[in-house]
């Protein structure tokens, strides 16, 4: 993670009494790092004289790189960890490191080839796709003569030029390595190829995607976000909070398989989200105030819909206090804490997980586990308000994960489901137990959902549905109660 990495160069550097590089970062640029590295940055490296400024400048030189500033992983730094040690396994040769060898360079820089050529000692480097010709054939490829002298084998990598950041006139590029004797597996480089070696010579600046960043982001507790400042963390100090009449908040412990913990939140704003730029939000463990994490995030990174935002804030077993605020032009414009309770994991048992319900549910077919309010693909709006018109033709839609079931010989689960009905605190109705249909989403993951039409109740009052999912063989169950008010008529805006 990119904030570890710099926490581990600062406190490296920080013990550091001698204003000279040590060995270790002296040399760093020595390493398959050098490939990387663009002739002004060179320059200005060969000024650095600390360990601090060193691990700054360290820091600085991936994060330029970052394709997306906004995670917490260098994904450009992984891909190139990845790179590097499959060099290592595969291109070393004598006393020289995989890393440092011609094709490693080459892999670093140009990724994977799309077709690769072996040919065997003696032979030339000719049936090559002619760089020129969009279809192939034979290639007037220039090796140079000298480095066919006691020639070993050949390896030729071929690249398709749309595919690399530096353009050139001409729709392939090849890479050809020759070994300079039978078996010595050190694969040089033909450095006669004018235009791979323009291509080689302009990468280190053509991999960098943020040639202006300064300093090094720090990276907020939930994607697309930063660190809150010490100024947005007062606004959860502000008395009295700004809430306003029309501001309505949720939040519940999301779900996803395995070990992981979320807090869904929903906020939203009757009049809309015009006013608002971005939400600010700290985690801390309920009754403690130290932090757990924080972020700031601009409202339309979260927005849903016109007036509503909606976030999912990783976060371990126990309980938690989630702080929010929108925050506007001119400081906070609601401010709201609200306390979640998340459960323990159960592993390698069958276990039903809570059920999240609401009236409004939507497909959301490019979602992932643990998205806010979300079960297999399916986004379901959280009820902030329980009443509903007895003309209401919405439905109560209810839908949990079932995680580990027993299959039977078809491979298939065998859950039941019995729905209770309560009016006023007295049951009304139960019915039967009835055979449980599950979705598969993944090895061992399966979703139930259901929704009972809210047009079958035409008399007022306060109910509760309960419904128990229950698999057959041995019990294990998971329950909801689901608790509304059915009324004559919903002032202002029914239920979103």
């Amino acid at each position: 993670m990119k904030n570890v990495i710099v926490a581990i160069i600062v406190l490296f550097t920080s013990t550091t009494i001698s204003a000279q590089l040590s060995d270790r970062l002296n040399t760093y640029f020595d390493g398959p790092e050098g490939f990387l590295i663009s002739k002004k940055e060179r320059k200005a490296w060969k000024k650095i004289n600390s360990d601090r400024e060193a691990g700054e400048f360290i820091a600085l030189f991936w994060a330029k790189r970052d394709p997306d500033l906004s995670t917490t992983v260098n994904e450009f730094r992984l891909d190139f960890d990845q790179r590097v040690e499959a060099a290592d396994k595969m291109f070393g040769y004598d006393s020289t490191r995989g890393a440092m060898s011609d094709r490693a360079r080459v892999l670093i820089l140009l990724g994977s080839c799309s077709r690769r050529d072996n040919r065997p000692p003696g032979a030339l480097a000719s049936g090559v796709r002619d760089p020129a010709s969009a279809t192939g054939g034979e290639s007037r490829l220039v090796v140079s003569a000298s480095l066919y002298q006691n020639q070993g084998s050949t390896e030729i990598w071929e690249y398709e030029s749309k595919d690399l950041p530096v353009r050139i006139g001409q729709i392939y590029v090849h890479a050809v390595f020759l070994e300079s004797n039978v078996e010595d597996n050190d694969y040089i480089l033909d450095r006669s190829n004018a235009s791979l070696m323009h291509i080689l010579s302009k990468m280190p600046e053509a991999l960098i995607k943020n040639p202006d960043l300064t300093e090094v982001p720090q990276a907020g507790h939930i994607p697309g976000s930063r660190l809150a400042t010490a100024d947005e963390k007062a606004y959860f100090d502000t008395d009295p909070r700004p809430w306003p009449d029309t501001a309505a908040a949720f939040a519940t412990a999301g779900l996803a398989p395995g070990p992981r913990h979320f807090l869904w939140v929903h906020l939203s704003l009757e009049e809309g989200l015009s006013n608002a730029a971005s939400v600010v939000g700290r985690v801390r463990a309920t009754g403690s105030s130290e932090e757990f994490g924080s972020f700031v995030i601009p409202v339309e990174g979260a927005r849903i819909g016109v007036g509503a935002i909606e976030l999912s804030v990783p976060v371990g077993e126990g309980r938690w206090s989630m702080d929010v605020a929108l925050s506007g032009d001119k400081g906070p414009l609601a401010v709201k804490t609200m306390d979640v309770e998340t459960g323990k994991p159960q592993t390698g048992v069958t276990s039903v997980s809570p059920f999240v319900w609401g009236t409004d549910v939507e497909q959301k077919p490019n979602s992932r586990f643990g998205d806010p309010f979300n079960i297999g693909g399916w986004r379901v709006a959280p009820v902030l308000d329980s009443r509903f018109s007895t003309s209401s033709t919405e439905s109560l839609n209810y839908m949990a994960y079932v995680f580990e079931p027993e299959l039977d010989p078809d491979g298939n689960p065998q859950f039941t489901v019995t729905i209770s009905l309560f009016k006023e605190g007295e049951q009304v109705a139960r019915s039967q137990s009835q055979p449980a249909p599950l979705s598969r989403l993944s090895d061992g993951v399966w979703m139930f959902g259901r929704g009972l039409p809210l047009e079958r109740f035409s008399q007022p009052g306060s109910y509760t549905l309960e419904v128990e999912l229950e698999q057959t063989t041995d019990g294990a169950k998971g329950t909801i109660e689901i608790p509304f008010e059915m009324v004559e008529k919903v002032s202002g805006a029914e239920n979103s």
